[in-house]
C-alpha cells in the first residue's frame, strides 16, 4: 500500500474518531498500524508519529489535568503531521 493510501486511510479513521464512531483504544491501534506501514519515513518522523498514540491517551484526561492537550489540539497537530509526510 502506498503512503498516499495509508495517509488517506488514517484521515478517514481520524474523521470517524472525531464523530465518536471509534473508541480511543481502537483509534490508537489503527494509528499504530498505519504508522508502521509508512515507507521511506525517517526514524525521527516515525517516533514523532508514534508519540501521537500517547498524546491521544492523555487527551482523554485534558479536562481533569491542564498539562494535557485537549483532543481537538492533538487532532489538529496529527493532521498537520500527516500533511508533512512525503508521498
Amino acid at each position: 500500500m502506498s503512503n498516499t493510501s495509508i495517509i488517506s486511510s488514517l484521515r478517514s479513521e481520524l474523521e470517524a474518531f472525531e464523530r465518536k464512531e471509534r473508541s480511543t483504544e481502537d483509534f490508537i491501534r489503527t494509528l499504530a498500524g498505519g504508522f508502521e506501514a509508512l515507507e521511506g519515513v525517517s526514524y525521527a518522523t516515525l517516533q514523532e508519529l508514534r508519540d501521537f498514540e500517547h498524546r491521544f491517551v492523555k487527551a482523554q484526561f485534558a479536562d481533569e489535568d491542564t498539562r494535557f492537550e485537549a483532543p481537538e489540539v492533538v487532532i489538529r497537530k496529527l493532521r498537520a503531521a500527516l500533511d508533512e509526510i512525503k508521498n
